[in-house]
């Protein structure tokens, strides 16, 4: 069971509106799940969205390879696109704006935003691997891998610049402010993970910026573009979309410890504690293991110092521990959809929200 304090409820990265409601909570293994269950009709709708993100894919695609000689550039946006992703960020978007159209489906504008935000992740991944140095991206070769440093720098800077002129093409300020701030959250994030120092503060404030700040900003976005909106709805929106991130991200880092290589389509195995970054399930153990906060201190560069922090993870149950605090945001994700109009496409988001904590790669 994970109590949460007020002085918890920040640290946990909750917004301050937030934090008066899950102070002095508590959650268990079952607490986060949506009470209703889905329905033919959301699931139906669900289905459909989600073969609508494979046409938003296309478009993307077609953004990023116009019909030219196949130059480099070209090759390393085809190269990146063969392996799609799960695309859960456009399918948010598309849901969200639905919910607060108030039913009608997402508009020519909002399905941009969709489209830039899936551009803005993937540019982030393609930088990710030429930091980190990952061979492996979605089950084939990482862009830096296949084509080298310099260019994989370049296709990342190719895919954020025509999202930015796809976002001009809204125009809509406050569109354009926000999805701006994403990325330079994202950027923000990509530093104080390099800067680690293993504070869980610290590490839910990066989670925020890397993961969840794109997925709150763009849900935003389509709720600022949908008729009649309000200062309340698009509020709500962001919060929504923060909740699901800071849970999407807590689950991919768990996943880190649980889920095999072939499972990820990319490094696992502690993947990320073996590259020297520090996630929950670790600074969960090191509130409990003055050993292993010893060993995080010198790099884990002793002998059998990566087996005592594996060993302390189990122990302190740090995977556990990662999965609760995921499943309170999910739950706070709920409680935000709640204040946005109900309609067939709130119940098929409640759904995808529980498939989020749940999934297994």
């Amino acid at each position: 069971m994970l109590r949460v304090c007020a002085a918890c409820a920040r640290r946990f990265c909750f917004s301050a509106p937030v934090r008066a409601r899950v102070s002095a909570t508590a959650i268990g293994a079952q607490d986060a799940s949506s009470s209703t269950p889905p329905t033919p009709e959301s699931e139906r709708l669900l289905s459909e969205l989600q073969a609508e993100t494979a046409t938003l894919a296309a478009d993307m695609r077609t953004h990023l390879t116009p019909d030219s000689a196949p130059d480099k550039l070209s090759l390393m946006m085809r190269h990146h696109l063969d392996a799609p992703g799960k695309l859960v960020r456009p399918l948010l978007v598309l849901l969200v704006s639905h919910v607060c159209n108030a039913g009608p489906p997402a508009c020519q504008r909002q399905r941009t935003v969709a489209i830039v935000t899936e551009m803005i992740h993937s540019a982030s991944l393609i930088h990710d691997d030429l930091i980190d140095g990952s061979d492996l991206r979605r089950g084939a070769a990482s862009v830096q891998s296949r084509f080298g440093h310099r260019d994989a720098v370049l296709a990342g800077d190719h895919m954020i610049g025509v999202a930015s002129q796809l976002l001009a093409g809204t125009g809509h300020p406050l569109v354009v402010r926000g999805m701006a701030t994403a990325i330079s959250d994202l950027v923000r994030g990509e530093l104080d993970q390099l800067g680690e120092t293993g504070d869980l503060s610290r590490y839910l404030a990066r989670t925020y910026r890397k993961t969840a700040a794109l997925l709150a900003h763009s849900a935003k976005c389509a709720a600022v573009l949908a008729p009649g909106s309000s200062p309340a709805t698009a509020a709500a929106a962001f919060e929504l979309g923060r909740s699901i991130g800071m849970a999407f991200q807590l689950v991919d880092d768990l996943l880190d410890f649980e889920a095999s290589d072939v499972q990820l389509g990319k490094p696992a195995g502690a993947a990320d504690l073996r590259r020297g970054v520090l996630t929950g399930p670790v600074l969960f153990a090191m509130q409990t293991c003055p050993q292993l906060r010893a060993a995080v201190a010198r790099r884990l560069s002793r002998p059998g110092d990566l087996q005592l922090a594996l060993d302390s993870v189990a122990r302190a149950d740090g995977v556990g521990q990662t999965r609760m605090l995921a499943q309170l945001h999910c739950r706070e994700a709920h409680w935000q959809l709640s204040q946005l109009p109900a309609v067939p496409a709130s119940e098929a988001l409640h759904s995808l929200i529980d498939r989020l904590l749940n999934r297994q790669h």
